[in-house]
């Protein structure tokens, strides 16, 4: 059993799913407690995957050909993050200072990495890395009125240390610490 505040996930071994959901169910019903039977399922890992408290779990095949369950930020996570940034970076911001802008938008991206890291999550980082540098550089260049030199104008160089974007980190942090 997997629980966090009043989201909980349990594991079982195959073909035991329907038992345990009973024996839960009963539990519950003795504590006079309610449970959320449209957010109740039951899943077999091996045909798909779990989405718990933001995160996708699947089970995947490494390299060595092992068998480990993968887990990254949902792509309704990453999607709610790409939105929020589209918040803080969008046209009524022009009339904002860089350091405002670029602070909020850190401040932002720091809370994110800082929940999803323990995962696998290293692939989606890069993803979003990416996403919030063309953003970023997008804002400035329109903020800007500039014309020409879009790349070479706002490289993600001059976005790291001159406007002080944070990088999210790109290596596991299960595997240092």
């Amino acid at each position: 059993m997997v629980r966090f505040a009043d989201d909980s996930l349990l594991l079982c071994h195959r073909g035991k799913g329907k038992q345990v959901y009973e024996q839960l169910r009963k539990w519950i019903e003795k504590r006079e407690l309610i449970l959320n039977e449209e957010k109740t399922q039951i899943v077999n890992i091996l045909d798909g995957s779990i989405e718990f408290l933001g995160f996708r779990i699947v089970r995947r095949k490494s390299s060595k050909g092992r068998h480990y369950y993968h887990t990254e930020p949902s792509p309704k996570a990453c999607a709610k993050m790409r939105e929020v940034i589209r918040e803080e970076t969008r046209r009524n911001t022009f009339n904002k200072d860089e350091k405002e802008v670029f602070g909020k938008v850190n401040q932002r991206l720091r809370g994110w990495s800082e929940y999803y890291h323990y995962g696998n999550s290293t692939r989606t980082f890069g993803k979003m890395q990416n996403y919030v540098e063309e953003r970023m550089r997008q804002w400035l260049w329109k903020k800007h009125n500039k014309k020409h030199g879009h790349y070479s104008y706002y490289s993600n160089e001059k976005l790291h240390q001159q406007y002080g974007l944070i990088k999210l980190p790109l290596y596991a942090a299960w595997k240092y610490s």
